[in-house]
């Protein structure tokens, strides 16, 4: 892999031979990425899905994946960081699917649902569909996950790709608590420092 444009995509996963990669040969290549313009990030993004694992679990993280493409670059950060997870925990990656959320909007593409469904059945990817709004979905879950486990309040994570210099992201930094006026839910924010250029 060189300083090439193309590279950084190819090793991500968003095009070209990255796609066929298991998740672990993928977190192979991530770690050892030579280009110098996205190793740090990549190794920060890792580092922070990491934590997410360890502190909530695998079946607390959601990934909001709605398949734009930082959506598909998380889900591929993810799926990497979650079978390091598996391997370093000695948990079985078949039992530990990654876990993603698609809030289908009335005006979605069709061609952008049936790309995040085409997505999820070949990672094998445990996805809640949602056709209500951010927050609504989000209640939604959580509500589901609450009945679920039988916990009135689960902790759960939800991975977004907020960047700094989005309109939402405030003083946000890698792991921060939802909004009061919304339910309590921890955001984890794994590319908050990438340029739109990564």
């Amino acid at each position: 892999m060189g300083d090439n444009k193309d590279a950084k995509i190819d090793v991500i996963g968003s095009t070209g031979d990255a796609t066929g990669l298991d998740a672990l040969t993928l977190y192979e290549h991530l770690v050892n990425c030579d280009d110098r313009t996205i190793r740090s990030d990549i190794a920060k993004s890792l580092e922070v899905f990491g934590q997410a694992f360890r502190l909530y679990g695998p079946r607390s993280v959601f990934v909001s994946f709605n398949g734009g493409k930082d959506a598909v670059v998380i889900m591929h950060l993810a799926r990497a960081a979650l079978a390091k997870h598996c391997v370093d925990n000695q948990l079985s990656p078949d039992a530990h699917k990654l876990r993603v959320i698609y809030f289908l909007s009335r005006n979605e593409f069709p061609e952008i649902r049936k790309f995040v469904e085409t997505e999820v059945e070949r990672y094998n990817l445990d996805m809640q569909l949602h056709a209500k709004d951010f927050v609504s979905g989000l209640k939604a879950c959580i509500s589901g996950e609450a009945e679920e486990r039988g916990e009135k309040a689960p902790h759960l994570a939800f991975v977004l790709g907020t960047r700094k210099g989005d309109p939402n992201c405030g003083v946000q930094k890698n792991f921060e608590p939802s909004s009061s006026w919304m339910p309590a839910f921890m955001r984890v924010n794994p590319i908050l420092n990438w340029d739109y250029g990564q």
